[in-house]
């Protein structure tokens, strides 16, 4: 286990806003980064039936005293988990989100931030996640991907072609940002069957919400190379590797050998650079634009830049990343990357960074990128390669 890790967990020295009225609770939430739903066009009724049924399950199950630490134990976050229920509704942008009531605080702004990191560092990522209002209970919606269809049970990856290289880069940056984010319920359901892009997140930043994730949160090169699949974090669910936290027949997995598969590894190695091309100060812009807690800004923060700190530390150790940050598809992702960074809006108008400032995050970014170059020395197949193009040009 890495040093970083071996630090003490962050705790709140007072109550979280999971512990406080509902009224109370919303006061944590940015007004503007806060959805408020009345009256769910489409199937009303059963929209508020959903909310009500879903609020009185949690009420009956939450754990009668919360733990001082932010850390909540598994066996009473399990209790206190009411079933998910969702259901479909229009804002009056006349798109179509996904609602559902959270459990807590915390699993509310895990969701949220998580989702939103994800959506800031996958271009392809484009449904935003918010908090909501739902007729006075706590819950998050998620914009609907046009077109999603989930991996079913007789899926059958594509053999070759467009249709093959895109799924496995998406699902390559899917399982690296699901991993470095701890998320711990990345079921096939979840994953879209063309593009790799993954939906729902309660369980991001699981380490932050449940003691006995703290230890899988782990990132070691081994972890990265092991992608899509995992090695010894204790997801309660990956893929079709794990199940129930039980792993499954490894002869039967869909994406057995495919660790080293050149298009998988490229969505890896694009979504490990783009998280460490980020700023701290645009991290904490994206979680304190959407709450005001500070305790839990930074939680979030702190835990973030631990994860980020083992992830740039593996990526370096890593063959396939230190080839490709060399490359010149990495210069073009970075400044694409860049372009996203000054176009991406948080909330509304938002921006996540003042244009006047662009300039000099460029700078900083490019400087960033020129040291991990520099961190990432030649392999020495990358050597010869190199030295025989010299040859043959000469």
């Amino acid at each position: 286990m890495s040093s970083a890790r071996q630090s003490k967990p962050v705790k709140h020295s007072m109550d979280t806003p999971q512990s406080s009225k509902e009224a109370e609770t919303f006061a944590w939430i940015r007004p503007e980064a806060l959805k408020i739903i009345e009256q769910p066009k489409g199937s009303t009724a059963k929209a508020q039936s959903s909310i009500n049924k879903a609020y009185d399950v949690r009420k009956k199950t939450k754990p009668k005293e919360a733990p001082a630490s932010h850390l909540v134990e598994a066996s009473a976050a399990s209790a206190a988990r009411p079933p998910k229920a969702e259901f479909k509704l229009t804002t009056r942008d006349n798109k179509l989100w996904t609602a559902k009531v959270s459990p807590t605080f915390l699993t509310a702004v895990c969701e949220v931030i998580g989702q939103e990191i994800i959506r800031l560092c996958s271009p392809k990522h484009t449904h935003k996640t918010r908090f909501a209002n739902l007729n006075g209970k706590l819950g998050v919606i998620s914009e609907k991907i046009v077109g999603y269809s989930p991996i079913e049970e007789n899926f059958r990856l594509p053999q070759n072609g467009v249709a093959r290289r895109t799924f496995l880069h998406g699902l390559g940056m899917t399982t690296l940002l699901s991993a470095v984010l701890n998320e711990t319920d990345l079921k096939l359901e979840h994953i879209d069957k063309t593009t790799g892009e993954k939906i729902d997140g309660d369980y991001l930043f699981s380490f932050v919400q449940y003691k006995k994730f703290l230890e899988g949160a782990e990132i070691n090169e081994a972890e990265i190379s092991a992608l899509p699949y995992r090695i010894r974090g204790n997801p309660h669910q990956w893929l079709d590797q794990i199940q129930g936290e039980q792993i499954g027949s490894a002869k039967h997995l869909i994406f057995k050998g495919l660790n080293a598969d050149p298009d998988l590894r490229s969505g890896v190695n694009e979504a490990a650079l783009r998280l460490l091309l980020v700023q701290d100060e645009q991290w904490k812009a994206l979680i304190s634009s959407h709450i005001v807690y500070p305790e839990t800004v930074c939680l979030l923060f702190e835990g973030l830049k631990n994860q980020l700190t083992q992830l740039k530390e593996a990526m370096l150790k890593n063959e396939s990343f230190k080839s490709f940050v060399r490359s010149p598809k990495a210069e073009e992702i970075k400044s694409h990357h860049l372009m996203h960074l000054r176009d991406f809006k948080i909330i509304k108008k938002l921006a996540l960074i003042n244009i006047e400032n662009y300039g000099d995050l460029k700078t900083v970014v490019n400087r960033s990128f020129d040291h991990l170059k520099r961190l990432a020395p030649m392999s020495s197949s990358d050597a010869s390669f190199k030295e025989k193009s010299i040859k043959m040009t000469r």
